[in-house]
């Protein structure tokens, strides 16, 4: 049987898999229909929305506002339960000709194989205090 920190660290890697592909489907599937998400995106367009309908509504506007978008691990392990860890993250706007890259931390709680929780942050500080917080 799988540790909890060890379950978190596949099923974000299945999610970010899913991110890459913008496959909305595998997105949903190894996410908990009341997943808690947290990004920079989500809080740029204030979207009103949470679990799954916050997942669709993610995945819809990074396929309608970017030519592309990839988040690749940098470093990934388990923090008690949590997955923690960096990503890199490389994507271009449809109304840009410039590429962007940048960091960001993540921090991640599955249960039975789905995301219950998950942050992405630009803030190394603020993926710890999720982890130290235990979600709340």
């Amino acid at each position: 049987m799988l540790s909890e920190g060890t379950d978190s660290l596949a099923t974000v890697r299945r999610l970010l898999s899913a991110l890459d592909r913008l496959s909305l489907d595998e997105a949903l599937e190894v996410t908990d229909p009341r997943i808690e998400l947290e990004t920079p995106l989500i809080d740029l367009w204030g979207l009103e929305v949470s679990g799954h309908g916050l997942v669709r509504e993610w995945f819809r506007r990074i396929g309608s506002e970017w030519a592309f978008l990839e988040l690749r691990e940098i470093e990934l392990e388990p923090a008690g339960d949590w997955a923690q860890g960096r990503v890199r993250a490389r994507g271009r706007g449809k109304a840009s000709p410039d590429e962007l890259e940048w960091e960001m931390h993540i921090a991640a709680l599955a249960r039975r194989g789905r995301l219950v929780r998950m942050g992405l942050y630009l803030s190394r500080e603020r993926a710890i205090e999720l982890v130290e917080s235990g979600g709340r």
